[in-house]
């Protein structure tokens, strides 16, 4: 629900104030769940921290691909997802330490921090010339040290002008013609990077842990998993700004196939033996856990951030608030749809064909990043939006010569 609105506030109120006006349903949310009446105000709390994450998520995405220098967005834009990371590590540890009316109290402080911040941040220069502010749009850049801020300005207007831009942000924007190439190419990123399974792999830590026949307890497992995580999603924001976003992209994706492929391989061989015959004679126990790590290595070190990066580059001014909203609509129903399979999926294929089904997912995502993914590293904004639409833009230029012809 906060997707679908994320696109109209960030365009139509901006967003700095759309990043403010989305903290207040995490207040609420923490407080009631610290201090709930009864059930309902507890899943009221949980609805209103929900509603707040999606809400700033893709406007937040958005954000720091229209602030960040060419040469850093990459680092900038990976940021969401290691935060991510850290937050859990950080809430999860707390969680094992305390109980969760105080952990819920504690977090309370969080977003009241984050509002201090947001005072000191200025607001896009992108979504400021849009409005035609471009005076303030100018002093922006400047503040953020830019050193070719004529030139940026330059981009930031030529952008913004013609392609089709109307003025009138609207979903059915994104099905004109000079807009479909970069939003089906992020569309297809975001849902195969679902359906590779890393988020049944999450969720089910604690399952997967107990099936390898780790002796760790659940919550130091999740700790374990977590901080992970978050030590190769620090990793891959470097990486995509060193070695370019489809060289990562390509070897994550196939290092992910191969590790679910190889993990789905053992419980083949091994489908007719139960759990303790399998752990106490198979001299290969111990590979389960090393191609689930494998496969979280390959998941945290480049497709994790993938999808917030190809949100901040690769869609097009006019379309990038309804865009982004949709995508992160489509990201969550995804995500939804995987999680819930996984328990059928297990009954019908087994565990291995599942995995093998995973993999092959992650297979899929490597070639579509082989033959469709753009290079897009030390690009400008304006330079990649123009390679993204100009094919379609000149076919149609063409065609109407022609007619006039």
């Amino acid at each position: 629900m906060g997707s679908s609105l994320s696109g109209t506030a960030g365009s139509f109120l901006g967003r700095k104030p759309s990043l403010v006006f989305a903290l207040f349903p995490y207040i609420i949310g923490w407080i009631l769940v610290a201090f709930p009446f009864d059930l309902a105000t507890f899943f009221a709390g949980r609805f209103l921290m929900g509603f707040g994450a999606d809400l700033r998520t893709s406007i937040v995405q958005v954000y720091l691909g229209e602030i960040a220098h060419p040469s850093l967005r990459g680092m900038l834009a990976s940021l969401p997802m290691t935060m991510m990371c850290l937050g859990t590590v950080i809430s999860t540890g707390i969680a094992s330490c305390l109980h969760w009316k105080t952990v819920a109290l504690v977090f309370v402080f969080v977003p009241l921090f984050n509002l201090f911040l947001l005072f000191f941040v200025p607001e896009s220069p992108a979504w400021l010339a849009s409005k035609g502010r471009i005076e303030e749009a100018r002093e922006v850049l400047e503040s953020l040290h830019r050193d070719d801020v004529d030139e940026e300005m330059k981009g930031l207007q030529a952008s913004l002008k013609g392609e089709g831009n109307t003025g009138k942000p609207k979903l059915r924007e994104l099905l004109r013609w000079n807009y479909m190439k970069p939003v089906t190419i992020t569309a297809a990123v975001t849902v195969l990077r679902q359906f590779t399974g890393v988020y049944v792999i999450l969720f089910f830590t604690v399952d997967i842990f107990t099936t390898v026949g780790s002796s760790i307890s659940p919550n130091l497992a999740t700790i374990i998993v977590s901080l992970v995580q978050l030590l190769f999603q620090l990793t891959s924001g470097f990486l995509f700004d060193r070695v370019g976003r489809k060289k990562l992209s390509i070897f994550s994706s196939f290092c992910m196939a191969v590790s679910m492929a190889v993990c789905g391989g053992f419980y083949y061989f091994h489908a007719a033996d139960s759990q303790a015959e399998v752990l106490s004679s198979s001299p290969m126990g111990w590979l389960p856990l090393a191609c689930l790590s494998t496969f979280m290595l390959g998941f945290f070190s480049g497709i994790s951030a993938l999808g917030s990066l190809m949100i901040s580059e690769l869609l097009p001014a006019p379309v990038r608030d309804q865009a982004a909203g949709f995508l992160l609509c489509l990201n969550n129903v995804s995500m939804f749809l995987v999680v819930e399979t996984f328990i059928y999926l297990q009954r019908l294929l087994a565990l291995h064909g599942t995995f093998w089904l995973y993999s092959t997912a992650s297979l899929v995502l490597g070639c579509f990043c082989i033959f469709y993914l753009p290079e897009t590293k030390g690009v400008s904004l304006h330079e990649i939006q123009r390679i993204m639409t100009e094919t379609r833009l000149a076919s149609e230029t063409d065609e109407t010569e022609n007619e006039n012809a």
